[in-house]
């Protein structure tokens, strides 16, 4: 600690019993503010705890934040104690920036002052001395930040209290060595930020744009909100003339969205992109407003107004736009591709012809050397604000100037002429050609499944991504796309980029085969050939290793191959390359070690004396210090540890039926042995093998001897009898009723069937007929191992046709592994239950109808099963009734047909009756009348049906009496 002047006097001690009392507090004041009061700090109080150290007892109070000051600020401190009498003139103190802050005093970073120094102009001093002869309990003293101008991280300044002990030394009254920390103040860099208010900003009050312009036909402004608003806001961008100016926000609706909160977007600026349009008017100049719409659902946005951007548009004029590079390449064998747009609408036609001043190196012909802008009522045919194209056919290497000129023919507009200016294009016709990078690879990169990347470059061809926007798939054509659509836009999608089907090698030594091959990196930007995408070639091999150099020509199909160039961005052209290109590169020989067997087969066996066998693996050189380890996989008809064992040993899974092992070459050695040891078991089984193959690995190649094939020879013959086969019965029966329609036919064995069962078969007859009357059956069933029978389902289908008992005859084939016994045929009996009748239903349960026709009566008819063949009911009434059809005619005669088909048979028909008058006095007051229903069909069951009956009961209406009439109403006669 820094010594004092002075002495501590007597007071000291006793005042250590009285500082009970002590209050700190402190207040910021903005710099030329009138006691602006911004934060207070206020500790609890503090009290003695041990002689001459006063310490703060830390409180809610202290774990305020820091006081902030803004450079050019002033804050005030007061310190109060409760007894003036206590403070002497050097020996109470307030200190600033002890060792714990990082700003500096004495006008670097802060100064310190009396209130009454009102410009704070000394340079301050890190110590203020508490005035005794003021006799008071408060003592303020001032800081002030100074304003330096330096760009600089924040600062912070310390305060502490303390006195002058009986030694000359001061102590800190919150002490440093404590816990609780000292007053701390920090100076925020630079001037304090202005306080934010409500309010949308956009950052361009006015935009000027010229139509058709490659850069000045669109800018953009953006949009963001000043403070959180509390609720989402929506933004709502409108243009004043929609066909002049667009204003673009990235949707459809034309808004943008700010979000609130913590999380919210508000303060992020949102682009607009406004676009001149091109109206085809030539009006000079035009000004058009971009106005700006907020909605919220609450808050201080809700309906705010918000500025607007005026747009000064420039108009295009008359002329023609030619959208091609400076010098627009060519390939030998491709096209070059040129686009012409009008500035304005022509008010008529305008015909455009190209020319090439070089024949020998560029051509233009056909319906592609010139393009027709209509200006028409059918807009089909009004295409004067498309881009329209020239093609440009690259004949040999060289240069041409393609002229363009409005001809007479064809042209009617008065606004572009044959004096019409329009430029030109420069064309330098170049051969194309494909080169590989790197130009050799070792043999050696193929080690251990490894794989080899190389990057296919175009020279004055480009690749095409498959299936693009304006590219077609098939032929030669030229493909416009519509709209924005790029055929070269970085779509990476593996549907696009994908090109094996078009690349194959050719000198290629066996095994090595294409991985993959697709196009990648970005297009190429700037004139020239576009699209400029690099392909990727990811090379396998699986073959012996290359002992000498081979050339590989990698060739690419003309469908994988761009031959068109200079493409506008707005509108695309695209044409396939007119052929196959090919390049080279070299696969070195192999420097690593091949490993080999040194034979291809090795025989083995269950019986003594050949029950192990060695296989060697041999090396092309020596193995290297520390010895070669060579991966081995196991695989064939046999099974690890149940058929053999290896030296060294093997793992083994079942689950995917192969095992793995190793065998290592000693340092300087050239090769190494397996022990394969067969297992003698007691089960009778076929030749089994073992396949062990060399597996890829560190430090070395497989040679053309890649695997050997070890054969085990079994030992053990077992004696096997052949099962004879024949049905348990001969007959079975089952019918259309539910309870006997799945009949079980046993298949009887009289041997078990052995490992791996039987599939014995049988053909099918009878007079059912297969899936109508029973399921159809498969011909064969299967025995498991060790069974002795077996059955057969045969599945009754029931119907709703009135049939005779039908049958379903089984006979057992002859096959491999089983005779077939005595009952060889069974016949399986289908009973029916269904019969032909007519189902009449009489509504109410009878029919009954008056004499006088007043009204009638009905019932339907309908079939009980389906017949083979159309049936015709013919219902014939009996008189003192007539009957109408089911075709609601009311024609009521004493006849009528009804038709019942193999489809509507069970649909009823209804058969209207109404009564006859008969003039007579019917005793009991009615009479009967009998309908009969006579069915006939070529289908025999409803053939032999005998005739139904309807009765008919007629209520009469007569009454017998005399029917006396008078002439003229009376009689009378002279006397």
């Amino acid at each position: 600690m820094r010594r004092l002047a002075g002495r501590v006097p007597s007071w000291s001690r006793r005042w250590r019993w009285r500082a009970a009392g002590w209050v700190a507090a402190a207040a910021l004041v903005l710099a030329g503010g009138a006691g602006v009061l911004l934060a207070t700090i206020a500790p609890s109080a503090a009290q003695m705890t041990e002689p001459y150290t006063v310490r703060y007892t830390t409180g809610d109070d202290l774990t305020l934040s820091p006081l902030e000051i803004y450079e050019g600020e002033r804050l005030t401190f007061t310190v109060t104690v409760p007894d003036a009498s206590l403070v002497a003139e050097g020996t109470f103190f307030v200190y600033f920036n002890p060792d714990e802050g990082t700003a500096t005093g004495g006008g670097t970073d802060f100064m310190t002052c009396v209130p009454t120094d009102t410009s704070c102009s000394g340079t301050g001093n890190f110590v203020q001395y508490m005035d005794a002869a003021a006799s008071t309990t408060e003592y303020t003293f001032d800081i002030m930040a100074v304003a330096d101008g330096v760009s600089e991280s924040d600062e912070t300044i310390d305060i502490r209290l303390g006195y002058v002990d009986d030694g000359g030394y001061d102590v800190w009254a919150n002490n440093p060595d404590a816990d609780d920390p000292a007053y701390s103040v920090m100076i925020k860099d630079g001037q304090r930020p202005p306080t934010a208010t409500d309010g949308v900003t956009i950052s361009e009050s006015s935009l000027a744009l010229t139509e058709l312009h490659d850069t000045d036909s669109e800018a953009t402004y953006t949009v963001k909100l000043n403070t959180d608003p509390g609720a989402d806001v929506t933004v709502t961008v409108a243009s004043g003339d929609a066909t002049a100016v667009e204003a673009d926000t990235g949707n459809d609706a034309g808004t943008l969205t700010f979000t609130h909160g913590d999380s919210g977007n508000w303060a992020t600026a949102q682009t607009v992109t406004v676009r001149a349009l091109n109206d085809g008017d030539v009006v000079g100049e035009q000004d058009v407003a971009i106005t700006h719409t907020a909605t919220a659902a609450s808050g201080p946005y809700s309906g705010i107004t918000v500025d607007s951007v005026e747009v000064d548009v420039t108009d295009a004029g008359h002329g023609v736009i030619v959208v091609a590079p400076t010098t627009m390449p060519v390939p030998v064998g491709g096209s070059g591709v040129y686009l012409l747009r009008l500035k304005s609408d022509p008010g008529g036609t305008v015909r455009i012809a190209a020319t090439s001043s070089m024949t020998a190196h560029a051509t233009v012909t056909g319906d592609e050397s010139s393009a027709t802008f209509n200006d028409t009522d059918d807009d089909e045919d009004n295409n004067w604000d498309d881009y329209l194209h020239i093609a440009v056919d690259g004949v040999a290497a060289g240069s041409s100037v393609i002229s363009n000129a409005v001809t007479t023919a064809g042209t009617t507009s008065t606004s572009y002429t044959t004096t019409t200016s329009i430029p030109s294009v420069s064309v330098s016709v170049k051969t194309p050609s494909l080169s590989i990078a790197p130009a050799s690879v070792s043999a050696d990169a193929f080690a251990n499944n490894g794989t080899v990347e190389l990057t296919i470059n175009g020279e004055n061809i480009s690749f095409r991504l498959v299936g693009a926007k304006g590219i077609y798939l098939e032929g030669d054509q030229y493909g416009r796309g519509g709209g924005s659509g790029d055929p070269n836009e970085d779509d990476d999608s593996a549907d696009k980029v994908d090109i094996a089907n078009q690349v194959s090698l050719s000198g290629a030594p066996d095994g090595l085969t294409i991985d993959t091959a697709k196009i990648v990196g970005k297009p190429a930007s700037g004139g020239g050939l576009v699209a400029r995408r690099p392909a990727s070639l990811v090379l396998a091999y699986s073959g012996p290793a290359v002992t000498a150099d081979d050339q590989v020509t990698v060739v690419v199909g003309r469908r994988a191959l761009r031959g068109v160039s200079g493409i506008d961005a707005n509108n695309r052209t695209a044409r396939l390359y007119g052929a196959d290109l090919s390049a080279s590169f070299t696969i070195t020989a192999a420097t690593l070690p091949v490993a080999s067997f040194a034979q291809a087969a090795y025989s083995a066996g269950e019986a003594s004396g050949s029950d192990s066998v060695d296989l060697t693996v041999s090396l092309s050189e020596a193995a290297p210090a520390g010895g070669l380890t060579l991966n081995l996989v196991l695989t064939g008809t046999a099974t690890g540890f149940a058929d053999y064992l290896t030296v060294p040993s093997h793992s083994w899974s079942t689950a995917n039926s192969r095992g793995t092992t190793t065998v290592t070459v000693p340092a300087n050695a050239t090769s190494a042995t397996i022990t394969v040891a067969v297992v003698d078991d007691s089960v009778e089984d076929p030749d089994e093998t073992i396949v062990v193959t060399l597996a890829p690995g560190e430090g070395y190649l497989t040679g053309a001897t890649g695997d050997t094939t070890v054969t085990i020879a079994d030992d053990e013959t077992t004696t096997v009898t052949t099962p004879s086969v024949q049905f348990a019965s001969s007959t079975y029966s089952g019918g259309e009723p539910s309870a006997s329609r799945s009949v079980s036919v046993g298949v009887s064995l009289s041997e078990a069937a052995p490992t791996g069962g039987l599939t014995v078969g049988y053909t099918v007859a009878g007079t059912a007929t297969s899936a109508s009357d029973y399921t159809a059956l498969s011909g064969s069933v299967s025995v498991a191992a060790a069974a002795t029978s077996a059955t057969i389902t045969v599945s009754v289908l029931d119907d709703m046709i009135d049939e005779d008992a039908e049958t379903v005859i089984l006979t057992l084939s002859d096959g491999t592994g089983y005779t077939v016994g005595t009952t060889s045929t069974t016949t399986v009996s289908v009973s029916d239950d269904d019969t032909a009748s007519l189902v009449v239903v009489e509504s109410g349960s009878s029919t009954s109808v008056p004499e006088d026709g007043s009204s009638t009566d009905s019932f339907t008819v309908k079939l009980a099963t389906q017949p083979a063949h159309s049936v015709t009911v013919a219902v014939t009434a009996a008189a003192g009734a007539r009957i109408d059809g089911p075709d609601g005619s009311m024609a009521y005669t004493a006849s009528e047909d009804l038709t019942f088909t193999t489809s509507n048979w069970n649909t009823a028909q209804t058969v209207n009756v109404q009564g006859q008058n008969d003039s007579i006095d019917n005793a009991g007051d009615s009479r009967s009348a009998t309908i009969t229903l006579n069915p006939s069909s070529t289908d025999t069951k409803y053939n032999a049906l005998a005739d139904q009956t309807v009765t008919a009961t007629v209520t009469d209406d007569d009454t017998a009496s005399l029917v006396v009439v008078e002439s003229g109403s009376s009689t009378s006669v002279p006397e």
